[in-house]
């Protein structure tokens, strides 16, 4: 959680001071936004397939028994 919001920070300061004060800041914002999405994804996938290959055998083992 804390990671969460550290990472959206500064999207969210350059959203606040868009509506509170100067909306020439939105365009910051929008691309702080994107490019945190973007950043978050590809941590994402990256852990996930460092999981899947370390545990794939397990986990296919399960998904066969399961079903």
């Amino acid at each position: 959680m804390v990671g969460t919001v550290g990472l959206s920070a500064p999207t969210l300061w350059w959203a606040g001071v868009t509506v509170t004060r100067d909306t020439s800041f939105a365009l910051a914002a929008l691309a702080g936004g994107i490019a945190t999405g973007v950043l978050v994804l590809g941590i994402g996938l990256t852990a996930g397939a460092v999981v899947f290959e370390r545990r794939s055998s397990a986990l296919m083992e399960f998904a066969e028994t399961a079903a």
